[in-house]
């Protein structure tokens, strides 16, 4: 799959800095908590399917998909983020 503006920040090399602030610069109502964020990307980092940042299923980059909280890990036979989301639900019947 080939995603034009992944390619234009290639080109000119800002696409490690949009990467970066991906998780601020997005609306609060579309993205997850942080402390669930943070918790996908150690998922992921830890997947043998993580490529050069990129997912070996979707083809997303993680730092994107993790903040998203309408979407779930792309790994086939399960996703591998649904205890994430299910200990934060503990964390805030707690807190």
């Amino acid at each position: 799959m080939y995603c034009r503006k992944c390619h234009d920040f290639e080109l000119d090399n800002r696409l490690p800095e949009y990467l970066d602030n991906y998780y601020n610069n997005t609306d609060s109502k579309i993205k997850c908590k942080e402390s669930v964020y943070q918790k996908r990307l150690e998922i992921c980092e830890n997947c043998s399917s993580l490529v050069n940042g990129m997912c070996r299923y979707c083809g997303c980059f993680v730092l994107v998909r993790a903040t998203k909280k309408n979407l779930g890990c792309p790994k086939p036979g399960g996703d591998c983020w649904k205890i994430t989301e299910k200990h934060d639900l503990l964390e805030d019947r707690i807190l």
